[in-house]
């Protein structure tokens, strides 16, 4: 499914969040969770507002490649993780290039 440019920012900056805790020996299961926290931090690295990052989290959603809590979590599935690891081969810089890359194209991020 193809996603607009401002959601494929967003799961990049969830990927670059998810290798970072990897980095830090947290657990697959633990860091491809989202939980308040985490998602202050997407709104911010995004520069997003609250009510677009839920947005783009729905169409993330109809992707396949989050899927949220009732609690208002959310987690990255199988379908982001495989997506994003041949995408980007597990690299942070190339992660944090196109995530450069996408501002750069979105005159309001």
């Amino acid at each position: 499914m193809d996603l607009t440019k401002m959601s494929e920012k967003v799961l990049c900056v969830l990927y670059s969040v998810y290798l970072q805790k990897r980095k830090e020996g947290m657990l697959l299961r633990d860091a491809r969770k989202f939980t308040d926290p985490d998602y202050k931090r997407l709104t911010e690295e995004s520069k997003i507002q609250y009510l677009d990052a839920r947005d783009i989290l729905w169409e993330l959603t109809r992707a396949n490649y989050v899927r949220s809590y009732i609690t208002g979590g959310f987690y990255l599935t199988d379908t982001a993780l495989i997506y994003l690891e041949n995408r980007f081969e597990n690299k942070i810089e190339k992660v944090l290039d196109v995530i450069g890359k996408i501002k750069g194209v979105i005159p309001f991020v």
